[in-house]
């Protein structure tokens, strides 16, 4: 490993398989991945770590409901609901062995906090932020950028339909806009964790600032997300409409 001396923050935003679908094995990895890098930058006097979790530490919730008005606000300080889980037509996933990394490494970090005065650290639960240009029009209901709907084979759809039936894809779909990071606003609650002047451990959602989400975004860093995904949604229609580009 390289040395972390002199270093002043260290943002870990690696997971063996970063994506929704990762399996227990993939989750194991990532897991110990984290308590290294932790671990290392404790003991080599790092005062800043950012670890980069994920909203899918609370991605049950969404079968409450998918925005605010339909059910109550997701704060820092709501329990965990840990992996996403939903069936939708030709697709199935379970996040839980993805969100359960995230989770550990941010009780991980919380207790290597707890334990050195001198080291402080943010846990950013990150929303949906794809990889490229990320507009609102790429993301699907698989809630996953490497999974297209309809990449599942005809014999497996078929078990799906007949024996577990199907979540409603819309209300999927919402759920996963509302959770927009636009690349804008990553890059500042990125910057904000990098310069926050506190100590000790905090808690950061990191999604932008979309109408009617679920998601409180109220921080202690001074992250002030500007873009709205259904705003981008309908400016996006606008130009489809009258044949301009986005």
């Amino acid at each position: 490993m390289h040395s972390l001396e002199h270093t002043d923050v260290v943002t870990h935003l690696q997971a063996w398989n970063p994506y929704p679908e990762a399996t227990w094995e993939d989750s194991r990895l990532s897991m110990e991945m984290s308590a290294h890098i932790i671990e290392a930058a404790n003991a080599q006097g790092t005062p800043r770590f950012i670890f980069a979790s994920s909203n899918h530490v609370f991605g049950k919730y969404w079968r409450e409901g998918t925005t605010l008005s339909e059910a109550g606000a997701i704060t820092v300080d709501t329990p965990p609901h840990v992996g996403t889980d939903f069936r939708v037509p030709a697709f199935e996933c379970d996040a839980t062995p993805y969100a359960a990394a995230k989770l550990a490494g941010e009780c991980i970090l919380k207790a290597t906090v707890a334990a050195n005065p001198k080291f402080s650290g943010i846990a950013l639960r990150i929303g949906w932020c794809q990889p490229g240009r990320n507009l609102p029009d790429t993301m699907s209901a698989t809630g996953t950028p490497s999974i297209e709907e309809g990449d599942v084979g005809e014999e497996e759809e078929l078990y799906s339909q007949l024996a577990r039936g199907y979540d409603d894809d819309r209300r999927v779909l919402q759920w996963f806009q509302n959770m927009w990071l636009s690349n804008r606003d990553m890059l500042q609650v990125f910057e904000r964790c990098s310069d926050w002047e506190g100590s000790g451990f905090q808690v950061v959602n990191g999604m932008s600032n979309n109408e009617d989400m679920r998601w409180d975004i109220s921080n202690p860093i001074g992250y002030a997300p500007v873009d709205d995904v259904s705003k981008e949604i309908q400016l996006m229609k606008e130009c489809a409409g009258a044949g301009r580009p986005y």
